[in-house]
């Protein structure tokens, strides 16, 4: 688990990347004090958003949020669909992330378990170790995506999402790739697709997950973590999962 000060940095980010509250001027100079002397290209990023959204009315910084993050495709705020698109594989990642956002008492909104706040709260509370491996291989290549777009479109949430990469960096820098990686479409059965992933300098062939390598024969329509057949899984629904979306990638 992160030290108390990180943890209150992660928990402030995941309050910013949810739908916009009255309090959100004080959570956006609370990070960017927290980041100011640690991450101070973050916190630089931080004072950017703050400029842009200072003197916006909260309905006006309702809309842009919504156009950021609801309705541009490119941006959309949860990683799975980044990795995964609409293949089998999300549904079988929001099952794992839904057990553990249960299993370290984090509520669920009314988001997906892949939302970025979800994410973000996780990763809080979750063992070190398995943060090097989940951030560097679901979480950073997500947020490249999410950066990118934003910026094209010239929304203010581009310095959010940048100020996250930054943070990233700090934390995992030696873990990161530069590349841009195809993502497998299925696990083996029995393997974990939360927590089987690869790290920088280890043997990937071995792994799987968000980074990893797997034999395309293997058939993904299995359980994550079991042998249980997947029609007898309560999979999360939305609009945004599976065919039934206009969302492109």
């Amino acid at each position: 688990m992160f030290e108390a000060h990180w943890k209150q940095v992660l928990e402030t980010l995941a309050e910013l990347f949810g739908y916009p509250r009255a309090e959100f001027s004080f959570a956006v100079e609370r990070v960017y004090v927290l980041l100011q002397h640690d991450v101070p290209l973050a916190a630089r990023e931080i004072s950017q958003f703050a400029e842009r959204t200072e003197r916006l009315a909260l309905e006006q910084l309702e809309e842009i949020y919504t156009r950021t993050f609801e309705i541009n495709s490119k941006c959309a705020p949860e990683i799975g669909w980044h990795l995964f698109g609409e293949e089998f594989t999300r549904g079988m990642l929001l099952v794992r992330l839904r057990e553990e956002l249960a299993r370290y008492g984090i509520p669920e909104t009314t988001e997906l378990p892949d939302h970025i706040s979800h994410v973000l709260r996780l990763v809080a509370a979750m063992p070190r170790e398995e943060a090097d491996r989940f951030v560097p291989s679901c979480v950073f290549p997500a947020l490249r995506k999410m950066r990118q777009s934003a910026e094209r479109m010239g929304s203010p949430y581009s310095h959010l999402i940048a100020a996250l990469e930054e943070l990233v960096r700090h934390e995992w820098g030696p873990l990161l790739k530069d590349e841009e990686e195809e993502h497998p479409s299925g696990f083996p059965s029995g393997v974990d697709p939360l927590r089987a992933f690869p790290v920088l300098g280890q043997d990937e062939a071995s792994c799987s997950g968000c980074g990893g390598g797997i034999d395309p024969a293997i058939d993904p329509r299995r359980a994550c973590g079991g042998d249980v057949p997947t029609d007898e899984l309560e999979l999360p629904t939305n609009p945004r999962l599976y065919g039934n979306t206009d969302r492109d990638h």
